[in-house]
């Protein structure tokens, strides 16, 4: 299979669903995606989300890309695109905390030309016409030889060192206009240096997984309500990874399986405490009944000597038990996971029901990466998970709205909750709840791009991002427009 091109691991794909196929395609090109979002968005877990989201994308349209020659091109595009509305989102919200330089300033780097050129870099290779865009992505992003190109894009060893070449002057002249005056030998050996960085581990199963799990769950669904658009402009922000968990994660198990969890974390709380007192009064009683025994040994009749050794035995268990339910306690501390969720526990009024649809991995993956040894880190790893799992949720919302207006002829719903129904899997009441109609009527009524549904409030004033949803799009406060999504019904 590593001997196929992408156009014919694509039509696999595309005419059997060939999961190895694809696979393949996300293994060639995982380190590609990923170093470009990340010179984006300059965080690791945005990049992580754009990356998915890319391959998702990927995932619906195989057949329209088959012909293409080499599908960098179209990569690199799709992965500008999403990171760019990925990036003002983040921006955005982290101006309320006087922060957003944050997400401009780059990374420091021990080479003075890549941190003159990688701000500039992507914009200048979108601008280059597709062969010029293949031939620099091909030899300096995916470490291609002269022959390789030649063989990918159908032509000889010659032409393509010399399509590489007037690539690169081009190249050159667009960073210029950038205000990026290099030299192209500072160029190239920044590309070569720097241009690509290694997807974290694990990153491209999971891509796969959520991509082919998405393209599955989708297919023969007879009218398609949410799906990619042309992604010139950033259609769809990290749509691809709602739809995954909208339709194929078991809301209701991971509910009563989370339920549980803080059920049991809280009686270990409470019996902790309660053995904390009973081994401080315990030890109390101990030491009296010892200096009793002592003084008073010769003068007791035998039941209260026994009595008084049967509460000494009493005292010794209760110690034993103590030790063990803080040995308990303090390993469970230890665990990213169980620590945030311990954290929550404690300030309920940042919980949603939404939480509930995210999967574990997503929550060892931000525990992991989040500063929970303060509040405000704490906080800000909650204000992450809300917003995947809004993301989720809105997509899930938009689909119901979208069944009962085609039920209802165009008529909008009076409730939100009239929208439960038409759910699958079934919605929690409670995150019904936390939304309302904006409008009422007729669909045609309103505007094409008017939101209809919007979340009443929200949790956390500093991390947190309100939602708002119409009949084909949604919007994150503090986006500055619409992520437009398919739409094919008129009413």
């Amino acid at each position: 299979m590593n001997s196929q091109s992408d156009g014919e691991l694509l039509r696999d794909y595309a005419e059997r669903r060939s999961e190895a196929a694809f696979a393949e395609l996300v293994r060639r090109h995982i380190d590609l995606v990923y170093s470009a979002a990340l010179r984006m968005c300059r965080s690791p877990s945005i990049a992580e989300d754009v990356t998915q989201s890319v391959f998702m994308a990927l995932a619906q349209s195989p057949g329209r890309l088959i012909a293409r020659p080499a599908l960098s091109g179209w990569l690199h595009r799709t992965t500008q695109n999403l990171a760019a509305n990925a990036v003002r989102a983040e921006v955005r919200r982290r101006a309320r905390e006087q922060q957003a330089a944050a997400m401009t300033e780059p990374s420091p780097s021990a080479d003075p030309a890549w941190e003159q050129l990688a701000p500039h870099l992507d914009d200048a290779i979108r601008e280059l016409n597709d062969q010029d865009r293949d031939a620099v992505l091909l030899r300096y992003f995916q470490r291609k030889s002269a022959r390789e190109i030649a063989a990918t894009l159908g032509l000889n060893e010659e032409v393509a060192q010399k399509r590489v070449e007037r690539a690169v002057v081009r190249l050159k002249g667009l960073l210029e206009t950038r205000g990026v005056t290099i030299s192209s030998t500072l160029i190239l050996a920044a590309l070569a240096t720097h241009s690509v960085q290694a997807a974290p581990a694990g990153l491209a199963a999971a891509a796969c997984s959520a991509a082919l799990a998405h393209a599955t769950a989708t297919t023969g669904l007879t009218v398609t309500f949410f799906k990619f658009m042309a992604m010139t402009k950033l259609k769809a922000t990290l749509v691809s990874a709602i739809a995954l968990a909208a339709i194929t994660t078991p809301l209701a198990f991971q509910y009563h399986a989370q339920a549980r969890l803080r059920g049991e974390n809280d009686s270990l709380r409470q019996q902790l405490n309660q053995q904390v007192k009973l081994a401080a009064e315990n030890e109390r009683l101990s030491t009296l009944i010892e200096q009793s025994a002592r003084t008073n040994s010769q003068l007791l009749p035998g039941a209260e000597l026994n009595e008084l050794l049967r509460l000494r035995g009493e005292v010794s268990r209760l110690r034993s038990e103590s030790r063990e339910l803080a040995r308990l306690k303090n390993a469970e501390t230890q665990n990213p996971v169980a620590r945030l969720r311990q954290e929550l526990a404690q300030m309920p009024e940042r919980d949603i029901p939404e939480l509930r649809s995210l999967k574990e991995d997503k929550w060892a993956q931000d525990a992991a990466r989040g500063k929970l040894d303060t509040e405000e880190g704490v906080r800000e790893t909650l204000g992450n998970l809300r917003r995947a799992a809004k993301i989720r949720f809105a997509f899930a919302l938009g689909q119901a709205l979208n069944k009962y207006i085609k039920t209802a002829n165009g008529q909008l719903p009076n409730d939100v909750s009239d929208l439960k129904p038409f759910f699958d899997p079934p919605a929690d009441d409670a995150a019904l709840q936390r939304y309302r109609m904006l409008h009422a009527g007729k669909l045609s009524d309103l505007a094409p791009e008017e939101p209809v549904i919007a979340e009443k409030a929200a949790v956390d004033d500093q991390f947190d991002t309100l939602f708002k949803i119409g009949a084909n799009s949604y919007i994150m406060e503090g986006v500055g427009r619409w992520s437009h999504l398919g739409f094919t019904n008129k009413w």
